[in-house]
């Protein structure tokens, strides 16, 4: 029976291992109550993220916005001259490789500033400080097409046949491995895909490696009134390094070997 139940713990732990992650919907009781009075700086939903955290910007804020019928992060740049909003949240523990996803629209006018997110090795305290990789729109590009911002400079890339992402309800994927400074990106909306990938920007200044993904952030600079980014189901699912994987696999390995053996005798 003991030994039963150290082959679950292990095999228990080694799932837990490959499932951890963070995640948030901004709904309530995600499972705390931050969003209850709705959604403002220093609340802390869902799990596995740190709190809502100012980085930059005047005359903006946060409000309760809306994405496919559901409540969603919205951040509005404010309607005053050279209003911006920029905010971040970091990821408990950091993560090495794995995948992010979430939903995001661009309710903007797209002809004064960038709007979009990024992922960062740090919280820093701008928006694109420590900056692994950028995706959004900005005016130069167009409204039909995404702006990268990666190792090897700036990009761009379609969502199939689409011709207007205002507006556009989009779900993101990237999958990300800081340690090999490798990315993939997939965009979809409207039954429409689009894909690019890279290199991500090292921040650490090391010959291997960027800087683990320790945080993420949202960045609305298309100054004017009504001219919001809505952002909802975060999402970060992490892949262990294969150290990791090793070191707990190898007791359930030998768990069930010793078991099977024992059953046998």
């Amino acid at each position: 029976m003991i030994k039963k139940i150290a082959l679950g713990y292990s095999l228990l732990a080694l799932a837990s291992a490959i499932s951890f992650g963070a995640s948030d919907n901004f709904e309530n009781s995600n499972p705390s109550n931050d969003y209850n009075d709705g959604i403002q700086y220093n609340d802390n939903g869902g799990s596995g993220f740190g709190a809502l955290t100012y980085l930059e910007g005047t005359g903006g804020s946060l409000f309760d916005g809306s994405l496919s019928g559901a409540r969603a992060l919205g951040i509005a740049a404010g309607n005053g001259p050279g209003n911006t909003q920029a905010l971040g949240r970091t990821v408990t523990g950091g993560v090495i490789a794995g995948t992010y996803s979430l939903d995001l629209r661009f309710n903007v006018n797209n002809v004064v500033g960038t709007t979009g997110f990024n992922i960062k090795s740090a919280l820093g305290t701008s928006f694109g400080g420590n900056e692994n990789l950028f995706v959004g729109l900005t005016p130069g590009s167009g409204n039909n097409v995404l702006f990268v911002d990666d190792a090897t400079g700036t990009h761009t890339f379609s969502i199939g046949t689409l011709t207007e992402l205002r507006g556009v309800n989009i779900n993101f994927s990237l999958t990300f491995d800081t340690a090999a400074g490798t990315y993939s990106l997939t965009a979809s909306a409207s039954s429409q895909l689009g894909s690019i990938s890279g290199s991500l920007k090292d921040t650490n200044g090391a010959t291997a490696g960027v800087g683990t993904l320790n945080a993420i952030a949202f960045g609305n600079f298309n100054t004017g009134d009504t001219q919001d980014l809505v952002v909802d189901n975060l999402n970060i699912t992490a892949v262990p390094e294969p150290s990791t994987l090793s070191f707990l696999a190898a007791p359930a390995l030998l768990g069930a070997v010793f078991f099977i053996r024992r059953r046998r005798a």
